[in-house]
C-alpha cells in the first residue's frame, strides 16, 4: 500500500514541483520530506493536519500546507488531514473544546444540546482557547500514534522476514537429514 501510494505521489509532486505558479515556494518544495512517506515526515503531518483541523477558521488547507512546508512534514497528508473538520463535523470537533475553553474562562456552562454554530461563533474566545488546547492535545495524540503504528508494522515485517527464514532453514535441515539417512539406508 505505501509503495502505490508513494508511487501516484512521486507522478504529481514532479508536475507540482515543474509547475509555474508555485514558483514562490519551489524553495521550500525542493525536501524530500515532504513528498516521501517516511515515519517522521507522516507523523509530523499528521500531528498539522489535526491540529488545524481544530482552529475555528477558514482557509485551513492552505496553513496546513504552509506548516508543513515549514516543518518539513509530508505536505499531501497534512492537508488530506483537515477534511475531518467540515460543516458535517463542526458541532461535534467544536463542542467539546468550546465547553473547556469557557470551563477555563468561566464563563456560564452550556448543555450540549443547545450549543449551535451561532452560539459558538458569538462567544469565539473560548471556542479559541479551547480549541487550541485540544488541537495541541489531539495532535501529540496523533503524532505518538503514528510513531507507534509505524513501529509496530515494521516489526511486524522483521518478524515475518525472521519466521520466513527460520522456516526455510529448517526445510533445508530437514532435506539435509533426509539426504544422509537415505545415504546410511544404501550403504
Amino acid at each position: 500500500m505505501r509503495r502505490k501510494l508513494r508511487q501516484t505521489l512521486v507522478h504529481s509532486t514532479r508536475d507540482l514541483r515543474e509547475s509555474k505558479q508555485f514558483g514562490f515556494i519551489k524553495g521550500f518544495m525542493q525536501g524530500g520530506d515532504i513528498w516521501h512517506v517516511t515515519q517522521h515526515s507522516v507523523a509530523r503531518a499528521a500531528a498539522i493536519g489535526i491540529f488545524v483541523a481544530y482552529l475555528p477558521m477558514p482557509f485551513q488547507m492552505g496553513v496546513a500546507a504552509l506548516l508543513a512546508l515549514v516543518l518539513r512534514a509530508n505536505l499531501p497528508i497534512a492537508v488530506l488531514l483537515i477534511w475531518i473538520s467540515n460543516p458535517l463535523t463542526w458541532l461535534v470537533l467544536y463542542a467539546p473544546p468550546y465547553m473547556l475553553g469557557a470551563a477555563l474562562l468561566g464563563q456560564p456552562e452550556v448543555s450540549m444540546q443547545s450549543l449551535t454554530v451561532s452560539w459558538i461563533m458569538q462567544n469565539l474566545s473560548a471556542l479559541w482557547l479551547g480549541c487550541l488546547i485540544v488541537g495541541a492535545a489531539m495532535a501529540a495524540g496523533a503524532f505518538l500514534t503514528v510513531h507507534v503504528l509505524w513501529r509496530m508494522e515494521v516489526v511486524g515485517e522483521w518478524e515475518q522476514r525472521r519466521d520466513k527464514r527460520r522456516a526455510k532453514r529448517q526445510r533445508r535441515a530437514k532435506q539435509q537429514s533426509e539426504l544422509f539417512i537415505d545415504e546410511d539406508e544404501a550403504s
